[in-house]
């Protein structure tokens, strides 16, 4: 599953903040985000901030989202990422 980030550069462009609870995971998930054309900032510890160029106000981009965070905890059995 490969999300379309693909940030355009326009005032549309959603972003996102993730927590992870565990902090040896986060650049796994920067690698994989960016792999997929996100802008992905490191902004803390165990938190990662993704600038997209989904609308901001689209479910089906926040669902396809939390999809992948979903997908990326099954890779990594115990991990969790939120957004908030």
């Amino acid at each position: 599953m490969r999300p379309r980030c693909g940030y355009s550069g326009g005032a549309s462009a959603a972003v996102t903040t993730v927590h992870l609870n565990d902090p040896d995971l986060v650049e796994d998930l920067i690698d994989r985000l960016r792999g997929s054309n996100c802008i992905v900032a490191r902004i803390g510890p165990r938190s990662i901030e993704i600038r997209s160029g989904w609308p901001v106000r689209d479910d089906t981009a926040s669902y396809e989202l939390d999809g992948y965070l979903r997908a990326f905890e099954a890779l990594h059995p115990g991990a969790r990422a939120t957004r908030g």
